[in-house]
């Protein structure tokens, strides 16, 4: 704590791009449940659809849960309190910015839009909520890379879900994997693995639409033994390839406490 910061080299600090914090033109409305078309009525545009395009941003049909978990980066289950028609009243956003605006700066801007039209107040806190958490087994089965590969993760057959990582932490496996097992576990996955280093491993699972029907319908298939045929979950594929342990527990983690917010949006 003592050490003193390496300092950055002259000038780079002004080639770091800065992008605008609020969009150049905002507009926020309650969705319409239904349009007039050639003089008949028919249902709205998809709910949640997105368009995001040469620096134009549209939102359509959105709940403000869904704007806000866009707008935080988090899981729907990271947003604690606030009243219920969050899940329920639909909301349409349409924004302009510099179409060089990447879409993380439009993630700020649109935080910044969210508060001010909802006179929304909220906070960080840790809370124990269920997630999903990554455990050392008896005998973890990964081979220790030599750290030349590129640390990367990739699905190369998506008929059984053939996922090969080379160079790759239990931290960032666990950050990953969500992305490629979403029909089975939700985000946050905590690496509480105490395995330390990099490594190339790999290991395939049976998509869950593809499981017979006792476990696609919604059975526990974390405590299921093998189906038949070869067919294997997530965590099935976990425990018995790689050795570690996937389950869902309670565990205190950063969430976004609602405070307060207004349910018809304002205009600037």
């Amino acid at each position: 704590m003592n050490e003193m910061p390496t300092p950055n080299r002259e000038g780079v600090t002004a080639q770091i791009p800065t992008f605008p914090t609020e969009f150049e033109v905002a507009e926020v409305r309650p969705a319409k449940a239904e349009v007039v078309v050639r003089g008949q009525q028919r249902p709205a545009v998809p709910t949640g659809v997105m368009f995001f395009q040469n620096g134009r941003v549209e939102i359509m049909g959105a709940t403000l849960k869904g704007l806000l978990t866009l707008a935080f980066n988090v899981d729907a289950r990271m947003l604690v309190g606030g009243p219920k028609w969050l899940d329920e009243d639909r909301f349409d956003v349409i924004s302009k910015t510099a179409p060089t605006v990447p879409f993380e700066a439009v993630r700020g801007m649109l935080k910044t839009l969210l508060v001010e039209r909802f006179r929304l107040a909220a906070h960080n806190e840790d809370q124990p909520v269920p997630v999903y958490v990554l455990e050392a087994g008896k005998k973890p089965k990964l081979k220790e890379s030599d750290g030349t590969a590129r640390s990367d993760c990739k699905i190369v057959n998506t008929d059984k879900r053939y996922y090969v990582c080379q160079n790759t932490t239990m931290a960032q496996f666990a950050e990953r994997l969500p992305n490629v097992a979403a029909a089975y576990i939700h985000p946050p996955v905590l690496d509480l693995t105490e395995i330390k280093g990099a490594y190339d491993f790999q290991l395939y699972w049976t998509p869950k639409n593809a499981l017979p029907d006792a476990a696609a319908k919604g059975a526990d298939v974390s405590a299921q033994a093998s189906t038949p045929a070869g067919d294997v979950t997530v965590f099935e594929a976990v425990d018995k390839q790689l050795g570690l342990k996937l389950e869902e527990q309670k565990h205190a983690v950063p969430v976004v406490v609602i405070d307060r917010v207004e349910r018809s949006p304002v205009e600037k």
